[in-house]
């Protein structure tokens, strides 16, 4: 994943696949949950999946998750190549 002029990440699909399952699965259950938890949680999943997030980019999308009633936009934070 690199980081483009425009401040999205440039992934593949198989990135973007496996990052929007990262996120429905930790948007799923995360109401209520502080947010180091969201963060742990993130990184958990996402090494289940097999992907390793910029730290940028899992912040982003972790404050996005606290901070909305419903799942981050991901094309507001990845472009697919």
């Amino acid at each position: 994943m690199d980081k483009q002029d425009d401040g999205r990440w440039q992934v593949t699909a198989t990135e973007a696949e496996a990052l929007q399952a990262v996120v429905d699965r930790v948007s799923s259950w995360q109401d209520g949950a502080e947010g180091g938890v969201v963060r742990d949680e993130f990184g958990s999943v996402a090494g289940e999946v097999g992907i390793t997030v910029p730290d940028e980019l899992a912040e982003s999308l972790c404050a996005d998750i606290e901070h909305r009633d419903e799942r981050p936009d991901l094309s507001r934070y990845v472009t697919v190549a």
